[in-house]
């Protein structure tokens, strides 16, 4: 065992470093989505999913409606954050929402949801 780790630190010495090469770039826009942002579960989605965060409370389920953000259950489905992006090519693209609200457990009432967007972004690099 000694043999083979000792082999490792010589090896990880003999490889040269690669500097990573510089892309200079400039912000020019950036998108801001409200931490509160809900859309409605798909019109085919089975009801159990019309309302999310039934589960966030620990392990017992929230049934009372919601009094004042940000009470749970919610009524629809959060957009928190996206995950995945890719370009359509007509300006538009498709985006994969994050998944939940942070763990299996308290998440069996989210969807994982693509989304296309309405507005085009437009982002530009300076050179």
């Amino acid at each position: 065992m000694r043999k083979s780790f000792a082999a490792l630190l010589l090896l990880g010495a003999a490889v040269p470093a690669v500097a990573q090469e510089q892309f200079p770039a400039t912000l020019v826009g950036h998108a801001y989505l409200p931490a509160d942002t809900i859309v409605p579960a798909p019109a085919d989605a089975p009801d159990f999913v019309q309302s999310s965060g039934k589960f966030t409370g620990g392990p017992f389920r929230i049934d009372a409606e919601p009094t004042e953000a940000p009470a749970f259950p919610l009524p629809g489905q959060p957009v928190q954050g996206f995950s995945g992006i890719k370009t359509l090519g007509d300006g538009t693209y498709l985006v994969l929402t994050d998944n939940g609200f942070g763990a299996k457990a308290n998440s069996p009432d989210t969807l994982l949801m693509f989304h296309h967007t309405v507005r085009t972004l437009s982002l530009a690099m300076s050179t």
